[in-house]
């Protein structure tokens, strides 16, 4: 019987992948990727945004709001911490979801610790129901999470991993 027993989530800070570990009859556990949440959303923040105030398309153009205008952009980094809470909202929306419909069972997230923090003013009181650790393994593979020792920590209740 390969119950599935909990979930492993891998996030950073603009998409995670959902991971269903299962414990197979020999003892050992297994994981696969069940399903991708979020990525994305950089062109719909954009969309609308003026990138330049003032009419200058360079510095020094003679417009016509006035020669002088300086270019004014919008700083990345501001950019860049809004797609953060926003994708921060999206995966709390969708960890609401799948717990309210009773098809989360115990559920380990990883992530950067930026945006961890981000997801966890998000979760509020919801947070206690998930452990949430430390961790970049977005770019790792199956293979290579399955050999981590922080998930292999996780994977060990239920049995270890398959070889």
């Amino acid at each position: 019987m390969n119950e599935q027993l909990q979930w492993i989530v891998i996030a950073d800070r603009r998409a995670a992948t959902v991971y269903a570990c299962h414990a197979s009859g020999d003892g050992k556990a297994w994981m696969e990727r069940l399903k991708s949440v979020g990525g994305g959303h950089a062109p719909e923040l954009q969309r609308g945004r003026p990138s330049l105030l003032g009419g200058a398309e360079r510095a020094g153009a003679v417009a016509a709001s006035g020669a002088h205008a300086a270019p004014h952009a919008v700083a990345v980094e501001h950019a860049d911490d809004e797609e953060d809470r926003r994708f921060a909202r999206e995966l709390r929306a969708w960890l609401a979801d799948a717990r309210r419909a009773r098809k989360m069972p115990r559920t380990t997230l990883f992530g950067p610790a930026r945006f961890i923090g981000m997801l966890r003013k998000e979760l509020g009181a919801d947070a206690e129901a998930i452990a949430i650790r430390d961790g970049e393994f977005a770019k790792l593979t199956l293979a290579e999470l399955m050999r981590h020792p922080a998930v292999l920590e996780v994977l060990d209740p239920l049995g270890g991993t398959r070889a």
